[in-house]
């Protein structure tokens, strides 16, 4: 019966097998596009049906395979893949792909003003930010982490194999060592603290060692050297402080805003030239505050919703 399927598959009938299996073939490495994928589903039922065809053929592959006859069936999934696609198939009748499941990756995430530390297996510590999210899976390669939002700290044990970290375009191999990596709209900004790090593609392949940032998704990486400066104030959020060297107001508030459900808002435009500085408590705004109502001549006014800066009347 599967010799039958098989012969269908590689005479391309329909174009549309062909694009599942390229489907398939993405959720098992990782780099499956959810929005693509259920957009390409819907466009046609036979894609849906397509898939659900390659899913099955690449499951009944699996348990040929267990006496001897899947190691060449066409698309050459994993496993893993077979296995997580039969589980996939099972969503596409209510209408979506859980592609959580058809990829196999583990999942964290926190909410505004949260942090969540998670060990990762065989690698050492993620650390997770205010109002972010990762996905990690290990495979024969190595261990992939995905930052799917906001920010986090790496803390990877020496003799651990690599870790592969990706954001929403670049991405890097990570050696042991400490790292922060924060998406800033599409970009991926990854200091490197301690260790190094190979930036995928673009990067050339050469590792990059002492201490510095990487933005990385737009062509060549962008590498900037780290100051003293720079490192304290990447480190603070973990120790539950944001620093500020002066720091203009607008970008202050912007980065404290990421931990606050009641947003600060600067509601008087002659403020926009100020500058800050000083370290305070990210989750509790008080300190940073007062500080501006002391030695900056704003006023602030709250309500359950907001906190409205001004400039003080004279």
């Amino acid at each position: 019966m599967f010799k039958n399927r098989r012969s269908t598959l590689r005479g391309q009938a329909d174009p549309a097998l062909a694009e599942a299996a390229q489907w398939l073939a993405r959720a098992d490495l990782g780099t499956l596009d959810e929005a693509a994928f259920e957009q390409w589903r819907a466009a046609d039922p036979r894609h849906a049906l397509a898939f659900a065809r390659v899913a099955d053929a690449a499951r009944k592959a699996t348990f040929a395979g267990q006496d001897g006859r899947a190691a060449t069936h066409e698309f050459q999934v994993s496993r893993r893949a077979a296995v997580a696609a039969g589980l996939g198939v099972l969503a596409l009748g209510g209408g979506a792909l859980v592609a959580g499941k058809v990829s196999a990756r583990d999942r964290a995430a926190t909410p505004v003003g949260g942090t969540q530390r998670i060990v990762l297996p065989r690698a050492g510590d993620l650390i997770l930010n205010t109002d972010s999210a990762a996905s990690w899976r290990r495979n024969r390669q190595g261990l992939s982490l995905w930052l799917e939002r906001g920010e986090a700290a790496l803390d990877l044990t020496d003799g651990a194999g690599p870790v592969h970290l990706r954001g929403k375009r670049g991405g890097a191999r990570l050696g042991p060592g400490r790292y922060n990596a924060r998406l800033r709209e599409d970009l991926l900004d990854l200091t490197i603290l301690r260790g190094q790090a190979v930036v995928d593609e673009t990067g050339g392949g050469e590792a990059i060692q002492k201490p510095s940032a990487l933005l990385l998704g737009s062509g060549e990486p962008l590498v900037r050297g780290l100051s003293d400066q720079d490192i304290a104030e990447t480190l603070a959020w973990r120790d539950g402080a944001i620093l500020f060297v002066d720091e203009p107001l607008p970008a202050a508030v912007v980065e404290y805003n990421r931990h606050l459900v009641r947003k600060i808002i600067i509601a008087d435009p002659r403020l926009k030239d100020l500058h800050v500085g000083g370290r305070f408590d990210a989750d509790d705004p008080r300190g940073f505050l007062r500080a501006l109502e002391t030695a900056m001549d704003v006023q602030v006014s709250m309500s359950d919703r907001e906190i409205l800066l001004y400039r003080k009347r004279a």
